[in-house]
């Protein structure tokens, strides 16, 4: 399985057909980077519930993010998978690894992107809680995610494992099979200087992984999760299709969003 990285930029589930296809076009640098949903390029089948978190985001029985369940009525994902919707159309399906069997569906009740969300700044704060109307039971393969201690950081060079459904190439569809790719942590110095010619910006608060040619992430994989030792620590958002060597994919960094999580839980 391959992540495909795209960068995560117009996109929304708003817009059926753009979300679906799961890659969004800018029109910086003659469209080279597609906006919100980087997809698994490479990689392996994931067997069992290995990853009991993951959920898909869909639309219309479709495929178009990832996400991971916080408590019973709350998924994290990333905001341009819910920017331009009503929370209503969109179902979470927690479960099940593949896409076409089992799985147990809930519609979207309330969705709260990151206040901070700006797709003119290369995305930043691309990171959003959907609430759900009706609550997920927990069981076997089914339970919240484990997030990181508020602001720990990673080392550049640590493998951290990216999880989704997402297409295998750029404009295909998502994979029925839930896939993961082993992705090295890159320095933040080092991504931002290979995206800096296409005046886009990588910030403190993000996680760049990747940049193994055949290996990342790309449509259908936005919102989906980066984990170290099963603990969530990247919400993939952008990065160049797909899976091309020196591109690494750019994540949420979710330590440093911990506090807007737990408030964002408390008060709503």
């Amino acid at each position: 399985m391959t992540l495909k990285v795209v960068l995560l930029v117009n996109i929304v589930l708003g817009c059926a057909q753009a979300v679906i296809s799961g890659i969004l076009r800018t029109d910086r640098e003659s469209n080279q980077f597609p906006g919100p949903d980087p997809y698994l390029v490479g990689g392996e089948i994931v067997t069992d519930r290995f990853f009991p978190s993951v959920v898909s985001l869909q639309i219309n029985k479709r495929h178009v993010c990832g996400g991971v369940i916080l408590q019973e009525d709350a998924i994290l994902t990333a905001a341009s998978c819910i920017q331009g919707d009503y929370a209503s159309s969109i179902q979470v399906v927690e479960g099940s690894n593949q896409l076409d069997v089992g799985g147990t569906e809930h519609k979207g009740h309330e969705k709260f992107p990151h206040p901070g969300y700006d797709i003119e700044k290369s995305w930043k704060n691309n990171i959003a809680i959907l609430k759900l109307e009706t609550p997920i039971k927990f069981r076997w393969g089914v339970v919240p995610v484990k997030l990181p201690e508020a602001g720990a950081e990673i080392e550049p060079g640590t493998t951290a494992s990216a999880v989704g459904w997402g297409s295998q190439a750029a404009g295909e569809n998502a994979t029925n099979d839930l896939y993961k790719v082993d992705l090295p942590i890159v320095d933040l110095n080092v991504c931002n200087e290979t995206y800096h010619p296409y005046s886009l910006n990588v910030f403190d608060n993000e996680i760049c992984a990747g940049g193994v040619e055949g290996e990342g992430t790309c449509d259908g994989d936005t919102g989906g999760p980066l984990f170290i030792d099963n603990e969530i620590v990247g919400i993939a958002s952008w990065g160049k299709p797909c899976a091309e060597e020196s591109f690494p994919t750019v994540f949420m960094k979710v330590s440093h969003y911990v506090d807007w999580i737990q408030e964002t839980l408390d008060s709503h």
